[in-house]
């Protein structure tokens, strides 16, 4: 069974902070107007990657894919010192989306000043 298959709800974010320093942020499916929001810190390359400590973000009632989104943001916005950080959208085409990249693009616009969002492919 395949990670799609297991959990056809979630959207992973992979945020690349510095050389050494990455975080993935995951929007999970909680019901048709509620999901949630997951955190974790990646600061070592290796396969498999190794474990890591999981924030689980609490969200209010009711919370939309967007404003999980958000908040996965706003902690790695808390995280990234350097103000001028690099951002760049990983899009996996082949799998379910939650939100777009159009939809993405705004968010991180509202927390980094960044001219344009590059997009580049799954591989």
């Amino acid at each position: 069974m395949s990670q799609t298959d297991r959990y056809p709800y979630h959207q992973n974010f992979v945020f690349h902070l510095t050389d050494a320093k990455f975080m993935r942020g995951v929007i999970e499916y909680h019901s048709p107007d509620s999901f949630g929001a997951l955190l974790s810190d990646i600061t070592d390359i290796a396969t498999p990657l190794p474990n890591t400590f999981v924030h689980r973000i609490i969200c209010e009632a009711n919370t939309t894919a967007i404003m999980a989104f958000e908040e996965i943001v706003r902690l790695v916005q808390k995280e990234s010192e350097d103000s001028q950080l690099q951002l760049c959208l990983v899009v996996n085409e082949d799998l379910p989306k939650h939100l777009g990249v159009d939809v993405q693009k705004l968010v991180l616009n509202r927390y980094y000043n960044t001219p344009e969002i590059p997009v580049q492919p799954f591989v």
